[in-house]
């Protein structure tokens, strides 16, 4: 529920990104084209209400980030306070100016129960609500029935982009891209996007050397949060679908096959009849 609900929040922030920032701002690490600042995006990063509780972590105020690669290896997780943001990101890489900040900054949470409230009554009424109870309006064919089901699904019936992750998922299809390309075709064809991700799952859960991931995480509901996620943006009117041509995707390097003889616009029409709720 926090993870339907976080969507809303971010939606709500990318209506006004969109007028405001100058760099594109995607979710959950979505690959952009070319444009004027290069390939350079904002990942507002919404992965954790994809996976079970267990498998992830918080972090609290001062602690480090550890996956970070650059200013030495050291990056701390401030809380934001009245600081201006400019100072907070060349704070975070320093241990000296990080201690003194939290020599002199509180982390108390504070008490968001009302906005809180407000957030909840507004996306109750929402079109990204309506599109999330048209997702879970049909439930996924057993894996009993996946080889007279997903299985018969005819891959030279779609672009190379598509038909490629789904034959080789692993680890293509756990990349939030090109899951986002397979639902966007696969949607404009007349798939549920549920269907979609029932697809994804069967993927997820065969012998395609995942080694134990998936014996932790869950498939099912990893492969429902990226479509839903994706396709919710298209519902809500915030993906104006400007990237869905082979050009956009051959320059983020997902094109396995240039020239294929297929078109990925031709199903940019269908995809935004699916996708009105």
């Amino acid at each position: 529920g926090i993870g339907l609900l976080m969507e809303y929040l971010c939606h709500r922030v990318l209506r006004q990104a969109y007028v405001a920032s100058e760099l594109p701002v995607v979710l959950t690490g979505l690959a952009v084209g070319s444009r004027r600042k290069g390939r350079e995006a904002i990942s507002i990063d919404l992965s954790a209400y994809g996976d079970p509780l267990y498998m992830r972590y918080t972090r609290c105020a001062f602690s480090l980030y550890r996956k970070t690669r650059g200013s030495n290896g050291f990056l701390a997780c401030l809380p934001r306070t009245d600081s201006p943001l400019e100072d907070l990101l060349s704070v975070r890489v320093s241990p000296d100016l990080a201690a003194d900040y939290a020599a002199s900054t509180g982390a108390a949470i504070p008490d968001g129960t009302q906005g809180a409230k407000r957030l909840l009554q507004a996306y109750l009424g929402s079109d990204l609500r309506r599109y999330h109870q048209f997702f879970d309006s049909i439930g996924q064919d057993e894996p009993a029935l996946w080889p007279a089901t997903y299985d018969r699904f005819n891959l030279n019936s779609v672009p190379p982009c598509v038909s490629y992750p789904l034959r080789c998922p692993n680890p293509a299809l756990a990349d939030p891209t090109n899951i986002q390309n397979v639902s966007r075709v696969l949607v404009s064809r007349g798939w549920h996007p549920r269907s979609v991700a029932g697809l994804i799952r069967s993927r997820f859960e065969r012998d395609f050397s995942w080694g134990p991931n998936w014996l932790y995480y869950d498939a099912a509901a990893r492969a429902d949060f990226y479509v839903r996620l994706h396709g919710g943006l298209v519902a809500d009117g915030l993906d104006d679908l400007r990237d869905f041509n082979c050009i956009s995707h051959q320059e983020k390097g997902y094109c396995p096959k240039p020239w294929c003889g297929f078109s990925l616009g031709s199903y940019k029409t269908g995809l935004e009849i699916a996708s009105k709720i």
